[in-house]
């Protein structure tokens, strides 16, 4: 996985509060998962790159954290991911890289009125859609 990283010098033309509402009540990315042969090894390598910690996420999951209270990367092998989402379709996932984007929301019920019938309900707390539908990354809404 590549990354890419800048300082905002200029919040106020990035952070404008008329455009952080959405129908979906979409707040903050909670993790991007990524599917890797040797999650550990990938998650070490990430960690050197942003100066963090790598700590373990559970059934050979590996987290590494972006910065106090933003987005966690969470490395895992497929067979892992699939275990993490089970009955959602992954038609179109790639073998390996990022595969899941996970939103916190406000409102599940709110989202789920703008997704399309075909999302995939996971629990009474957290929505999919399909990779298929979302251009290959299986694109996670929870509350």
């Amino acid at each position: 996985m590549r990354i890419f990283a800048c300082e905002h010098l200029t919040p106020q033309a990035v952070w404008i509060a008329e455009l952080q509402d959405h129908p979906n009540t979409a707040r903050r990315i909670d993790r991007v998962e990524i599917v890797a042969e040797e999650p550990r090894q990938a998650a070490d390598h990430l960690s050197l790159l942003i100066a963090s910690e790598v700590w373990p996420d559970g059934e050979g999951a590996w987290a590494v954290p972006s910065g106090s209270d933003r987005a966690r990367f969470i490395y895992l092998t497929r067979a892992a991911f699939e275990a993490r989402h089970p009955g959602v379709p992954l038609d179109g996932l790639p073998s390996r890289a990022g595969a899941a984007l996970v939103l916190k929301v406000d409102d599940l019920t709110a989202a789920s009125k703008i997704l399309p019938p075909s999302s995939t309900a996971t629990s009474d707390k957290a929505l999919c859609i399909a990779p298929s539908l979302a251009n290959g990354v299986l694109l996670v809404l929870e509350e």
